[in-house]
């Protein structure tokens, strides 16, 4: 396990008190790019866009489930390995790509290798809970089925879990999320994983990717690059 040691003052938690979170542009807005390689993890930079986070709780669809999201709460962080984006410690981590996006588009290369588990929240509302969950696990034998849930009050919503195609995102592709006129299109390469599936009770809010721990560990994850914009 690699360790990475990181002040507190580089963690961001949410906005400061009272703060209003600028509003994405129409114009791309990088997130992240290649940073030089380095012989031992780094951690995030503290100015920069994508930033760790040491809180966040939640519960998803099937707490009981060895493979699909359930309970879910930060023991790990994310840092820089080789110029990319890693988990470096724990096993529960996530990253907060943008504090407040609402009709949008996410564009990045990522890798994803061996099995476990990944999510995306979307319109998460820091305070409430409230928001969408896309996660996929991937697994030995069963494939690697997709979900969609929202949440509310930090819970599932049990009767709005959607079991998508499966489709193993495999090595280093280029993904693009959309939400337009509140529905959502995920893409990985040539696949459209979600083609504009509604969202009844979308509002604009936190994007936050991060991996969890299944009976394989969490999805090994690479990011290389990752860029957003608003759309209208």
């Amino acid at each position: 396990m690699r360790h990475l040691t990181v002040l507190t003052s580089m963690i961001v938690v949410g906005s400061a008190a009272g703060a209003e979170p600028p509003a994405l542009s129409t114009r791309w807005s990088i997130l992240f790019r290649p940073a030089r390689a380095a012989a031992q993890p780094q951690p995030l930079p503290p100015a920069g866009l994508v930033q760790p986070l040491t809180e966040l709780r939640f519960t998803g669809p099937m707490p009981s489930h060895p493979f699909v999201l359930g309970n879910f709460g930060i023991d790990g962080q994310f840092g820089i390995v080789n110029g990319g984006i890693e988990l470096v410690e724990g096993r529960n981590a996530a990253i907060r790509l943008c504090p407040r996006a609402d009709q949008f588009e996410l564009e990045g290369r990522i890798a994803m290798k061996d099995y476990g588990g990944w999510f995306l929240l979307l319109g998460w509302d820091e305070e409430l809970g409230n928001g969408y969950a896309v996660h996929n696990c991937t697994m030995k034998q069963s494939g690697s089925p997709w979900f969609i849930t929202e949440m509310r009050g930090r819970a599932a919503v049990e009767e709005t879990t959607q079991e998508l195609k499966k489709h193993d995102w495999h090595l280093m592709q280029e993904a693009r999320v959309a939400v337009r006129e509140n529905k959502l299109t995920v893409q990985v390469g040539a696949v459209k994983v979600l083609d504009q599936e509604p969202l009844p009770n979308y509002r604009a809010g936190a994007v936050i990717f991060g991996v969890y721990d299944t009976r394989y560990g969490p999805r090994p994850v690479r990011v290389e690059s990752l860029r957003i914009r608003a759309v209208e």
